[in-house]
């Protein structure tokens, strides 16, 4: 068989060799070239016209807000001096408001200063009348006290010790409704009873004692007893031990003791007008047989 009918036997050089590969001509890519070689493509006039274009509408935007900016700056500022020259013409109203406001405060404290000194004069004035009228009110009320009758003092064993008190009004007006209450403290230890009697006593007058009325004395002097019977001649009381009846012991006692026997009690009284009143006594005997007052409980009140 003919080696040239072999499909598998590649056709080529006569001498046996393989063909060398054909050389593939390049592709070229076809473009417009301008003639003038400094001339660009189509588009690139039109996008740099167009740049252009919005550059000077930016521009013209530009001062045409900065115009309007600046009209509206001026009328601002047309605004604020005209208010600028409103304040200033309030500043000086309110200048002028000032003096005249601290011309007000300096009459008002001279009239203040005036009122005060008024005040204080009228309040002197009150006060004075005020005194005045407690004095006068003092001078025309009664002062109750009582004096004893030193010759009525009985004293004996086995019955009870008493004195006669008479009334004095020392006052300028009538004593009424006068109400006593009296006794007798006698013996060792009497002087030592007289604090504790009065702190006893009751601050308003017993109802159910008897009650008397005292006209003023302008003398300050009781008047002189009955010659015979040695009875006041004026309204009086008789102060008394009773219920405790002195034995000859005690009797002994305050013969030969000073202070052992204390003449002590209370007067409520009013006057006139329901003003109340009260008078402390007391006193004491002496060995001599006189009569004097106590340190203390003698007060009108």
């Amino acid at each position: 068989m003919d080696s040239q009918g072999h499909g598998d036997q590649p056709q080529g050089n006569p001498n046996g060799n393989p063909d060398p590969p054909i050389p593939l001509q390049p592709t070229v890519a076809q473009c417009n070239i301008p003639a003038n070689p400094t001339q660009q493509p189509d588009q690139q006039p039109s996008t740099s016209e167009e740049l252009a274009r919005e550059f000077r509408w930016v521009e013209i935007l530009s001062l045409a807000v900065n115009g309007v900016l600046a009209v509206v700056g001026g009328i601002a500022l047309w605004i604020y001096s005209g208010q600028l020259e409103v304040m200033r013409g309030q500043l000086k109203q309110m200048e002028g408001s000032s003096v005249q406001t601290d011309k007000l405060i300096a009459e008002s404290t001279k009239q203040s200063k005036a009122a005060q000194v008024s005040a204080d004069a009228a309040r002197s004035a009150a006060e004075t009348a005020d005194r005045t009228l407690k004095q006068s009110e003092a001078g025309e009320r009664p002062y109750l006290v009582v004096e004893p009758y030193r010759k009525s003092l009985q004293v004996h064993a086995g019955s009870p010790i008493f004195i006669n008190l008479g009334y004095l009004n020392w006052g300028k007006t009538l004593a009424t409704n006068a109400v006593t209450v009296t006794t007798i403290l006698f013996g060792d230890g009497a002087s030592g009873l007289v604090d504790k009697y009065f702190n006893l006593l009751p601050k308003n007058a017993p109802s159910k004692q008897p009650k008397i009325f005292v006209i003023p004395n302008p003398t300050g002097e009781l008047p002189t007893p009955d010659p015979v019977t040695g009875a006041p001649r004026s309204a009086y009381i008789t102060s008394t031990s009773f219920p405790i009846i002195p034995n000859e012991e005690a009797i002994s006692f305050i013969s030969k003791n000073e202070f052992a026997l204390f003449i002590v009690g209370r007067i409520w009284y009013k006057d006139e007008r329901g003003g109340r009143y009260r008078t402390d006594f007391c006193f004491f005997h002496f060995l001599s047989g006189a009569i004097g007052n106590c340190a203390s409980h003698n007060e009108p009140n």
